[in-house]
């Protein structure tokens, strides 16, 4: 008998055993195996992450394991060892997040531009974009640091409801701007998602309860609904979307939004600076409760 080819630090044995067992998506199971696999990935993703240049690397790395994990069952020992795989996989990858970010970018230089322009404001929007890169920095290393996952698949996922409600808050902010005139052509969802508040791939995936629809799933649905006047998503119209997703099959009144809204709202500015907190994230969730009141009334007045 032959000896196996080297796979780098897989076990071949083990990764057939894993991608063959019903239950190799059970939590602890994806836990064990991953713990297995991550250094050859991080070895991989280091490597290939230094051909994009410093600014991206760790943000890079930080992606690898989750997109290894998806595309798990593409791997095959006959045809090179796990590194090989994790390389190519990882470098198509990079380049996809590398190519995003940049259109992103330059969609934000675009639309500070043009309100610049219709607010009748000087065209110094290269200032205002340096501005809000280095706030959309800020969010992120925050929302990276405050991020967790519930402790029982029975409890409402208050981070995934956090990451929704801040989404929200940004249509709800625009639409109060009576001087935000969007140009005709412009998409306030995908500047919303590529450019404010960007999702990790874990986190599009998360979900308020365990067999609810992913928070990638609902922004879909409202995007037709952020892009078109008056660009708002009001809580009856979220939990209105949440439930068409789930054919019904889970119930969500604007009265439990609100409260899970507050609740994962308490959670995390408990863990933010009170500064951080005002600059960032007060002008997208305030305190007062009329928003909130006058969308339950709101309601109640349609049913």
């Amino acid at each position: 008998m032959t000896t196996p080819p080297n796979h780098g630090s897989i076990d071949v044995e083990h990764w057939i055993s894993f991608l063959t067992d019903p239950d190799s998506d059970s939590r602890e199971k994806r836990d064990r195996t991953m713990e297995a696999w991550l250094p050859a990935i991080r070895e991989a993703a280091e490597r290939v992450a230094s051909r994009f240049g410093p600014r991206w690397k760790q943000e890079l790395v930080d992606e690898a394991p989750l997109i290894i994990w998806e595309r798990r069952a593409s791997f095959d020992p006959d045809r090179g060892t796990f590194q090989a795989f994790c390389s190519v996989v990882l470098y198509h990858a990079f380049l996809d997040i590398v190519e995003k970010s940049a259109r992103a970018e330059a969609a934000a230089a675009q639309c500070a531009k043009e309100l610049g322009r219709l607010k009748g404001t000087p065209a110094d929007w290269e200032n205002e974009l340096q501005k809000h890169q280095e706030r959309r920095r800020r969010t992120r290393e925050i929302l990276d640091r405050v991020a967790c996952r519930p402790d029982g698949s029975r409890d409402v996922h208050l981070y995934a409801v956090f990451l929704m409600r801040l989404r929200q808050g940004m249509t709800v902010l625009v639409s109060r701007d009576p001087d935000a005139a969007l140009p005709p052509a412009f998409s306030l969802a995908r500047f919303i998602e590529d450019s404010c508040l960007v999702w990790r791939s874990w986190e599009q995936a998360e979900r308020f309860k365990a067999d609810w629809p992913s928070l990638l799933e609902i922004w879909n649905e409202l995007r037709p609904l952020v892009d078109q006047p008056p660009h708002r998503v009001e809580a009856p119209e979220l939990c209105r979307r949440v439930m068409d997703l789930a054919n019904g099959r889970r119930p969500l009144s604007p009265s439990c939004w609100n409260r899970w809204a507050n609740r994962a709202k308490g959670c995390a500015r408990s863990k933010i600076s009170p500064e951080d907190w005002d600059e960032l994230f007060a002008p997208l969730l305030p305190d007062s409760s009329r928003s909130c009141k006058r969308e339950e009334t709101e309601e109640g007045e349609r049913q």
